[in-house]
């Protein structure tokens, strides 16, 4: 094996941790900057550092409210997680996040579904609602088949499950909020 000042070439190699990498790269400044592939190493570094920035740096998430609907404005509307007051991007309206909750649960309160389905449809909602949740209501007679989908799995009515999760109050008032 090769020894280069002192150390194998395999000790040349850098850490797999972020500081160890770091140190080696520092460590490596002289040789870099005398190589003939500096400015394509500095390009990949640059690309690398925006794609963990961009990993990183999220933007909040966001629910879908709907349309907007106020004096014929047909824009798509979105929701961070916890704003309770939103604007409408395309005619500046503003909405209501409950209402718009509301609303929406509304329009999907008779869909049917399997438990899977329901469980990550209603996830913005009911972050704690899981498939093998709505399996067991189902088990308990609770909530009652609706059918079958093409592979046999049994179909919920997305409004009983909010009934459930509401404390058997209405499909349409997540929460049992008014």
């Amino acid at each position: 094996m090769r020894r280069a000042r002192g150390r194998t070439a395999a000790a040349s190699h850098p850490p797999d941790t972020l500081a160890g990498l770091a140190r080696w790269l520092l460590r490596q400044r002289a040789a870099l900057l005398g190589h003939q592939a500096l400015v394509e190493a500095i390009d990949e570094l640059g690309d690398a550092i925006r794609q963990a920035r961009r990993a990183i740096d999220r933007p909040p998430a966001t629910w879908y409210a709907g349309p907007c609907g106020v004096d014929e404005c047909e824009a798509d509307l979105y929701v961070r997680h916890g704003d309770r007051l939103f604007r409408c991007r395309s005619c500046g309206a503003t909405h209501s996040a409950t209402a718009r909750e509301r609303w929406l649960l509304r329009q999907v309160a008779d869909h049917l579904g399997t438990a899977t389905e329901i469980a990550r449809a209603l996830n913005a909602f009911r972050p704690g609602l899981t498939p093998s949740m709505i399996r067991g209501y189902a088990h308990r007679g609770r909530i009652v088949s609706r059918g079958a989908d093409d592979i046999g799995r049994p179909l919920y009515r997305i409004g009983d499950v909010l009934a459930l999760l509401n404390g058997g109050g209405s499909a349409d008032m997540p929460g049992g909020d008014a």
